[in-house]
């Protein structure tokens, strides 16, 4: 669980000695024994575990850095040797999850008191409470089950994986839970059906169309919720924060229609899962966690201050030489740590792109005393002794395939962003767009040169086998290339990064061209430049044989008001094979974009605000998307580009 939610509560409650049918001291040392795995598990963290033998639940010493762990807790679920261990690892898989994003995580918290004090009803708040928390302990359970295995051998064989699957039939034995609480009868089931794929369980109506509801996500279709739950949570390749953004944005919404349900029904007090389940989970307390992730950042303070100050520095005498200014260079360091996170992950991104193979060639080798095939010069040379020693005759050659050099495909990546800079994007907005736009482009560029870096300079006549094209373009009512290309860069479709500080300095000046106003929305134009780009003959056919790749993203706040022409383009362009044209809508006010109006005194009229029409949906359909919050911007785009790598994968490009 993501923590225990009983205030107050004392780690010492509890009395070993109470317990004589089992052996303390062997528990004790199965528990100590496993300290080395738990601290490989979770990672290097800055401090240890050590074992408790009279806590009745895991806690955290400050002042010695070292988390506690409760062997009587786990012992009393009643598991055998197997499954202690796996609920030993849970638990510490919760540690993982609070340092892969402590934001996401300790929000869980927030997000349950939050949606408690909403209730104008004080009775229903304690019910809604613990319904939350019960949701946010499944869903990170979910993902904190995935970890074990992915990172703990013995549980990838078919025996390791049958040990949670019966861990949980016993813990959760009831499969029909008509009648229960609708939060109980949902949670019950995802968690059940998740970890055991053979449960039956058994659920009103009204949870039963919830569970069967089909989703959605990215392109990716889902015939019920439970298979997204197991595709989307119990996912250990997505670090945390990915897991959040997905538990809040897709299973949220229905769970709160089930919590409303209940109240409705007249449900209050708790729901049984969160008794349960504080059964099953060792539980860290609110507090607990808090105080760890303070301790792993204090541990790694003064790592981060060094490298912040190199950056400082780096990024001053970069911006000196660039003729940037100083309130430039300060906005290059707030985006580059804005950032880091999403830039590192997409960096994870791009070498799945790329299929390396072999150029395999057959090499004929002679002599041999016995083949398929006769070598005549050889035969010729050893028919002497042939004819007097035939046993010693070797005049056959045998025919291998020999590597002879490593190929990838695509040669050629090709990247186009094309940001919206009309009126109505405002300040927010455009600095949204400028981190995602720089987090995408720098993290390929720099893909690209840790690539060249790694390889040996190619022969004289060869080029490097990994190109990139990027290409930013802003639009309103004119349309701009943001980051101008050289005309040898147009003829060879390719940036030019053989002098890597030159490039960075243009890419930061496209980045901070975004400023500019454009006026109304106008994209067709914008997708025009794209199109004239990637239809050329030469083009469509390295794109056919998966030489090259074309990503297209276009970010705007409004509606264009050139639909027509807009959705010809984008339909036009996802049907070519290697190309992969996304829209993203980002929240705003869509105004009108006619002459200015004054007043009599001569101030400026507000515009009028205008009601969506729902042309975004009617240009991009399924290749677009729409956010309720420009916070997730970056998240989606990260999903974006993922979606776009796996359909690669999927045809096997």
């Amino acid at each position: 669980m993501p923590g225990d939610h009983t205030e107050g509560h004392h780690p010492h409650s509890h009395d070993i000695s109470q317990t004589p049918e089992r052996d303390d001291h062997e528990l004790l040392e199965e528990f100590r024994e496993l300290i080395p795995l738990g601290n490989i598990f979770v990672g290097h963290f800055g401090y240890h575990l050590e074992v408790d033998p009279k806590a009745d639940t895991f806690y955290f010493d400050a002042k010695n850095k070292t988390i506690y762990l409760s062997p009587d807790l786990v012992e009393r679920k009643g598991l055998n040797h197997e499954e202690r261990i796996n609920a030993f690892l849970h638990e510490l898989s919760h540690l993982v999850q609070l340092f892969q994003d402590p934001v996401a995580y300790l929000k869980t918290f927030d997000t349950s008191k939050e949606k408690a004090q909403a209730q104008k009803n004080p009775e229903a708040r304690e019910y809604v409470k613990e319904a939350w928390r019960s949701f946010y302990n499944v869903t990170n359970d979910l993902h904190g089950n995935s970890l074990i295995p992915d990172r703990v051998p013995r549980f990838q064989t078919t025996a390791g994986a049958e040990i949670p699957v019966k861990m949980y039939r016993k813990l959760v034995p009831k499969e029909d839970l008509r009648g229960s609480t609708y939060v109980d009868q949902f949670l019950f089931s995802i968690l059940r059906n998740v970890m055991d794929p053979d449960a039956q369980m058994q659920v009103d109506p009204e949870v039963e169309k919830r569970l069967m509801r089909p989703l959605s996500y990215l392109g990716k279709n889902y015939g019920t919720l439970i298979e997204a739950a197991k595709d989307l949570l119990f996912d250990a390749e997505t670090k945390y924060g990915k897991i959040a953004f997905r538990t809040n944005q897709f299973f949220a919404p229905i769970f709160e229609e089930l919590v409303a349900a209940d109240l409705n029904n007249g449900k209050k007090g708790k729901p049984k899962i969160s008794t349960v389940l504080h059964g099953l989970d060792a539980h860290f307390s609110e507090d607990d966690l808090r105080k760890i992730l303070q301790a792993h950042q204090e541990a790694n303070a003064s790592t981060q201050e060094k490298s912040a100050n190199a950056m400082e520095k780096y990024l001053k005498n970069f911006a000196d030489k660039s003729g940037f200014s100083d309130l430039e260079r300060q906005q290059m360091q707030e985006i580059m740590g804005k950032v880091d996170q999403l830039y590192r992950d997409i960096m994870s991104l791009w070498k799945n792109f790329l299929e390396v193979s072999m150029e395999l060639a057959v090499k004929e080798i002679a002599p041999y005393s016995s083949g398929a095939h006769v070598s005549v010069p050889d035969f010729v040379r050893q028919l002497p002794i042939l004819l007097s020693d035939p046993g010693q005759a070797r005049f056959f050659e045998r025919r291998f395939l020999e590597a002879e050099k490593e190929t990838i495909k695509p040669r050629k990546i090709t990247l186009f962003f094309i940001v919206d800079l009309s009126g109505s994007m405002d300040r927010q907005k455009r600095q949204s767009v400028q981190e995602v736009v720089y987090a995408v482009t720098k993290s390929l560029i720099q893909f690209r040169r840790k690539y060249e870096d790694a390889i040996e300079t190619p022969p004289d006549g060869e080029e490097l086998p990994l190109d990139i094209n990027i290409n930013i373009i802003g639009f309103g009512s004119t349309t701009e290339v943001l980051l101008p290309h050289s005309l040898r860069e147009e003829e060879e479709r390719r940036i030019d990064d053989s002098n890597r500080e030159e490039l960075d300095r243009r890419l930061w000046k496209s980045i901070f061209s975004m400023k500019k106003d454009f006026g109304g929305t106008v994209d067709a134009p914008a997708l025009e430049i794209v199109k004239n780009d990637v239809t050329q003959k030469k083009i469509q056919e390295q794109l056919q044989n998966g030489e090259e790749v074309v990503i297209v993203f276009e970010i705007t706040d409004g509606e264009t008001t050139s639909a027509d022409d807009s959705k010809k383009i984008v339909h036009e362009l996802n049907a070519k094979e290697g190309i992969y044209c996304r829209g993203i809508q980002i929240p705003g006010t869509v105004y009108s974009e006619g002459t200015p109006v004054y007043d009599p005194s001569g101030h400026p009229v507000p515009p009028e605000v205008l009601a969506p029409t729902g042309t975004f949906s009617e240009v991009w359909g399924k290749y677009g998307r729409k956010l309720d919050a420009l916070y997730v911007l970056k998240q989606v785009l990260f999903e974006l580009l993922h979606d776009v790598i796996s359909k690669r994968i999927e045809k096997g490009l």
